[in-house]
């Protein structure tokens, strides 16, 4: 019965975890090229950072749900929504690669 219980607090334990990055809906790339004709990608990583085509820019974003607050480092954040597994709204609709 003690090795049950172990077991149990092991398993329940190990499948907490602060990174949330396995149900992190943004994670990849997309593409898009609504803005100016240019074709735009911006790659969101597991870690809470993004590379943006645009100017080669790089920052950092929070996760709330289907939201992410996209922060270039500068003095305006952005959001963006998840619409489905392939299309975010960040100004413009964009499409996973």
């Amino acid at each position: 019965m003690k090795k049950a219980i172990i077991l149990c607090l092991f398993l329940i334990l190990s499948s907490c975890s602060n990174d949330d990055s396995g149900n992190n809906p943004f994670i990849g790339t997309w593409k898009n090229d609504e803005i100016g004709g240019q074709k735009l990608t911006i790659q969101f990583n597991s870690d809470f950072t993004f590379y943006y085509s645009a100017g080669n820019q790089k920052g950092t974003y929070t996760l709330n749900g289907n939201i992410a607050t996209i922060d270039l480092h500068t003095t305006n954040k952005s959001t963006a929504t998840i619409i489905d597994d392939t299309h975010i709204n960040w100004v413009v609709i964009w499409t996973k690669k």
